[in-house]
């Protein structure tokens, strides 16, 4: 009886409810707001030169909902976020445009770049600089970090952000157009699981045919690691790798060996290490970069040492940008 009781009361209120809301007037007010939204000087420039050319959002006001709930972290400073975002323009963008035009990045850019200001620190200590978000969103972290010499200095923008984003960009890349999954047998040995290929030395990670020891946990983050090192180091730095990679090999009577370097047949000084498991790096190396080269100008008509060329140039006039404003 009392289920029946309270069944009748719960249908005259739903009811009563109904025909309540029935008379309510409708209104022509929408739930979004349809108010334009102040914009400064910086705002507008980021429409101007990322928005309405390529279709992406740079956001640098803190958006909890864009950041990653598992680390605690520290909004970003604008005047330092509209210094990236013009480097971020210049060195990045405007390469990619000069190489294969506008309509790439239109296509093939993230959406939206999200600014924050600290980094997001591992319970290992790693602090992680940046990550991609399916094929939509680039985190780029330590905003708050750069200082007027980082800002005058490749080096040190690249091991900070470009690197990053040339990373991150090759793994949305991939999601578009799969590489030859060949790519993985040239170190399929030496990959190594978990946080392994942190304990491992820089020289051997160079001999082992690795730019750099990230590259060691798969194939993916191999693939990425190599694209963004060879676009955006230096050639001294590169040709140091390289170098260093060559040196681990069964030597001939005259301790020398022959390797190539940036396409260039050079003699190394070697050293047997013939039963270590490391060897032929510089070999190694060269193969990887030669798949991601095909890669690129296969999948979307990228060239790219001549991307490496604009870029290399393009950091070499970073004196001669005035950050000071937004033109």
């Amino acid at each position: 009886m009392n289920k029946i009781f309270f069944n009748l009361i719960a249908a005259v209120v739903l009811a009563t409810g109904i025909a309540s809301c029935s008379g309510d007037p409708v209104s022509s007010e929408s739930i979004f707001s349809t108010k334009t939204p102040v914009r400064d000087n910086f705002d507008q420039w980021l429409l101007n030169n990322f928005t309405y050319p390529y279709n992406v959002e740079v956001k640098y006001r803190f958006d909890d909902i864009e950041s990653d709930v598992k680390y605690t972290v520290t909004p970003a400073d604008s005047a330092k976020s509209a210094k990236l975002a013009k480097l971020v323009k210049y060195l990045w963008y405007d390469s990619y445009d000069e190489v294969v035009g506008k309509e790439f990045l239109k296509q093939y850019s993230p959406r939206m770049i999200f600014l924050v200001g600290s980094g997001m620190y591992e319970s290992s200590g790693t602090v992680i600089l940046g990550y991609a978000t399916g094929s939509i969103k680039i985190v780029l972290t330590n905003v708050n970090d750069l200082t007027d010499g980082i800002l005058h200095s490749p080096e040190d923008l690249d091991r900070l952000y470009l690197s990053t984003f040339h990373h991150e960009f090759q793994h949305i890349l991939n999601q578009k157009s799969s590489f030859d999954p060949a790519f993985e047998e040239i170190s399929r040995e030496d990959y190594v699981s978990g946080n392994w290929y942190q304990q491992t030395n820089e020289k051997e990670v160079f001999r082992k045919g690795f730019v750099r020891n990230y590259a060691m946990q798969e194939a993916n983050e191999d693939y990425a690691e190599t694209y963004s090192d060879y676009v955006s180091y230096s050639y001294e730095k590169w040709n140091r790798i390289m170098t260093i990679a060559a040196q681990c090999h069964t030597c001939d009577g005259t301790g020398k060996v022959k390797v190539t370097v940036d396409k260039e047949t050079k003699q190394i000084d070697c050293t047997d290490c013939s039963g270590s498991g490391a060897g032929n790096g510089a070999n190694k190396i060269n193969e990887k970069v030669n798949f991601i080269r095909n890669y690129m100008m296969s999948s979307f008509g990228l060239d790219l040492d001549k991307l490496r060329e604009v870029v290399h140039r393009r950091n070499s006039e970073l004196p001669d940008i005035d950050l000071s404003t937004l033109e």
